[in-house]
């Protein structure tokens, strides 16, 4: 998950973080067990195309 986000860019991976403690006070190893923090975040960022994160997500 980490190095997919990395992948993308440090911003990203940056706000995502951000942006999970802020809304749900958890860091971003919690998502395994609450992946729908994750894609909450993704989607607010990148709408409908945040399937292809989660999609690169799960093939890493």
């Amino acid at each position: 998950m980490e190095t997919t986000l990395l992948g993308i860019g440090k911003d990203v991976y940056d706000k995502v973080v951000h942006d999970l403690y802020k809304k749900h006070h958890c860091y971003l190893p919690d998502c395994y067990e609450h992946p729908e923090y994750l894609k909450e975040i993704l989607q607010e960022l990148y709408g409908n195309a945040h399937n292809v994160v989660v999609e690169k997500i799960k093939s890493n």
